[in-house]
């Protein structure tokens, strides 16, 4: 897992993120380890939470159909907008 996690990581920092996204990460070496080395996962979930919310904020409708019902939770990301 620390291998798919570091993998991932290197994607990110690449560039090879999705250009639907529209945003570029830098992180240092520390954090880039921290990132990898976290067993759970939990830190790199947050840093991919972090790059849908920054697509979000400069989305029209921040992701979100139109018809949503307003009590339901979404994860934004521009793979789920309906074109």
């Amino acid at each position: 897992m620390r291998d798919a996690r570091r993998d991932l990581i290197a994607a990110v920092l690449s560039g090879r993120l999705p250009k639907q996204y529209g945003v570029s990460v830098d992180l240092d070496d520390e954090v880039r380890e921290e990132l990898g080395d976290d067993f759970k996962g939990d830190r790199l979930d947050a840093l991919l939470c972090a790059i849908q919310a920054a697509w979000a904020v400069s989305n029209k409708s921040f992701g979100i159909p139109q018809n949503a019902h307003i009590e339901e939770g979404w994860i934004v990301d521009p793979h789920c907008v309906e074109t």
